[in-house]
This record gives structure tokens, sequence and C-alpha cells, in this order.
């Protein structure tokens, strides 16, 4: 992965928009509440990864991109419920 080719930059804003989502989510929607929205957030950056790279338009990389895209927020995810699951708010 090259950060430096602009299709790159698409995986790149993709986890840095999960990762934003997580965040907010993890630390401002309180009890079991949280799970649901992990998990939407989870659902909703997959969608948005598969829409930009679509928009991309880059055949050559297209597979090896989504899931760059999904691991990476699938990723943080796992992170953020985690650290949410041994650092109870």
């Amino acid at each position: 992965m090259r950060l430096a080719e602009p299709r790159w930059w698409a995986v790149a804003a993709v986890w840095a928009g999960t990762l934003v989502a997580v965040v907010v989510i993890a630390l401002a929607v309180p009890g079991s509440a949280v799970w649901a929205g992990l998990t939407l957030a989870g659902a909703v950056s997959v969608v948005v990864g598969i829409v930009v790279q679509l928009a991309v338009g880059e055949q050559d990389g297209f597979v090896e991109r989504l899931v760059a895209t999904a691991c990476g927020a699938f990723v943080l995810v796992l992170v953020a419920a985690l650290v949410r699951l041994l650092v109870p708010a």
C-alpha cells in the first residue's frame, strides 16, 4: 500500500472517518447502546468504503483496496469495542 498514490487516499479517508466515528460513539453513547452504535459504525464504514472505491474509478487493485478498507475499519471498531469493554464509561 502506497499512500503516495491517490487511489489509496480513499482508503485512508475511510479509516479516518471510521476512527472519528468510533471514538465519538465510544465516548458519547451511554450503557449498552454503545454496542449497537459501534456495529452501525462498522457497517456504515464498509458501505462508505465501497462507494468511495467505486467513485475512485480505478480498476487495478479494486478488490485489494476494498479489502484494506473493510479490514482497517473492522480493526478500528474492534479496538474501540475492546477499550470500551475493558474501561467502562
